[in-house]
């Protein structure tokens, strides 16, 4: 494996960087800030990528009522970001609503409620997971 030589001055010395990194499996992009919400929701949800892991976390604030044995989508993750293999997990809100998690290959993340209460409007709710993608990285 050759790595390409960084000096002082170079021409397209960041592309070179980039390559080097790549060559170890190790670059690193980052999506973040607001993900474009849906159905209703606000907040600040972070996506980050190094070599095929991917961090989601932050929270979200519903508008909505999310009923009992409810489903809704919060967020598409772009191409590059969406995990191998359908994702699940099993969260905690506010008191005692829990609520699971679930990020289809699609890029879908949904949340739902699985018990016999529901999310009033404006509940605040933490989103966090880390997963493997398959995806190239975006262009």
């Amino acid at each position: 494996m050759a790595l390409n030589e960084i000096f002082k001055g170079m021409e397209n010395g960041a592309e070179a960087i980039d390559q080097n990194f790549k060559q170890f499996g190790t670059s690193q992009q980052y999506f973040s800030g607001k993900v474009q919400l849906k159905g209703g929701f606000t907040g600040d949800i972070f996506v980050a990528r190094s070599g095929n892991v991917v961090s989601i976390y932050g929270w979200v604030n519903n508008a909505n009522e999310l009923a009992s044995m409810s489903e809704t989508t919060v967020l598409t993750l772009p191409v590059g970001y969406r995990p191998s293999s359908w994702t699940t997990l099993r969260q905690q809100g506010s008191y005692t609503h829990s609520f699971l998690e679930t990020i289809n290959t699609n890029g879908d993340l949904t949340i739902s409620r699985y018990t016999d209460t529901k999310f009033g409007k404006n509940t605040w709710i933490n989103l966090f997971a880390t997963f493997i993608t398959k995806d190239e990285y975006p262009a």
